[in-house]
């Protein structure tokens, strides 16, 4: 009953005065939308594009719900679910398009793609939506929150909960247990490889990226398997500064076995460059 009534706050909180939902919007004709995967994206940051044109005669604010679903017209592709609400104004008769801030929520399944078309699906309930509404009500955007996602939607052990950000990946796996009624896993040990992501690795594979930035930017490197998906994140800084920059990176190639690997560097939460990793 509390959650319920938590969940039903953040909804009011979430959709200001003056505000229609996309499915209401859909509904009654006011807006066309096109959803298709980011390029530069992946799929537990900016994973999609929206962009809707107003088919009235008068300015309209679309909230992209907290909680919305996008499914793929190919089975084999993630679905996505919307973990922070958007609104986008639109004049009349015009279109604007924005990142939608998603995570997938099937984790064996391939990272969006733009060979494949999009469409706008239901909002979750229950302990998914539970979990999107704590991830943006905690302004979460890492690896830590897309795991927490997994736990709930693909049976994935609370200890896979892990983040850069040791003290959030805790609270992320404590609150699941609580929603789920299960028992939240101890800190990590300091020297646990597979829930530690600062643990050095022993058997390394590795590399670096030079780059540089004008301005403050978030910056972090990820290991990805064939599919897409993220299986360790290998460096994060939300707050790396101006100038020129060599960061190094590494992974066990002891646990990761697949035949390659993709390492991507992204800024912002677009992917800038990109290298494959072949064992």
């Amino acid at each position: 009953m509390l959650h319920s009534l938590i969940l039903y706050l953040n909804l009011l909180a979430f959709f200001p005065a003056q505000t229609t939902t996309l499915q209401s919007a859909l509904d009654q004709k006011m807006v066309k939308a096109s959803v298709t995967a980011n390029p530069n994206g992946t799929h537990y940051q900016n994973p999609m594009i929206i962009r809707l044109t107003n088919l009235t005669s008068v300015t309209q604010k679309i909230v992209i719900e907290n909680g919305r679903t996008f499914q793929s017209d190919d089975p084999g592709y993630q679905p996505i679910i919307v973990v922070a609400s958007t609104i986008i104004e639109i004049e009349p008769g015009t279109s604007k398009e924005t990142y939608v801030q998603g995570m997938c929520f099937s984790q064996h399944l391939k990272s969006p793609s733009k060979a494949v078309n999009y469409c706008v699906g239901d909002v979750a309930t229950g302990n998914l939506a539970l979990i999107t509404h704590y991830i943006q009500q905690n302004h979460l955007q890492g690896v830590g929150a897309q795991h927490a996602i997994w736990s709930i939607t693909d049976s994935r052990q609370l200890e896979d909960i892990v983040d850069w950000d040791e003290a959030k990946a805790q609270a992320l796996a404590e609150y699941v247990a609580d929603i789920m009624g299960g028992t939240a896993p101890l800190p990590a040990a300091g020297n646990d490889y597979a829930r530690n992501l600062r643990v050095v690795p022993e058997n390394s594979v590795g590399g670096n990226f030079e780059y540089s930035l004008n301005e403050t930017a978030q910056v972090n490197i990820g290991l990805f398997d064939r599919n897409g998906v993220i299986v360790r994140e290998l460096y994060y800084n939300p707050t790396e500064q101006a100038g020129s920059h060599t960061i190094e990176y590494a992974f066990d190639a002891s646990v990761y076995t697949d035949d390659y690997y993709v390492v991507k560097y992204l800024q912002n939460n677009q992917v800038i460059d990109e290298r494959t990793v072949e064992l």
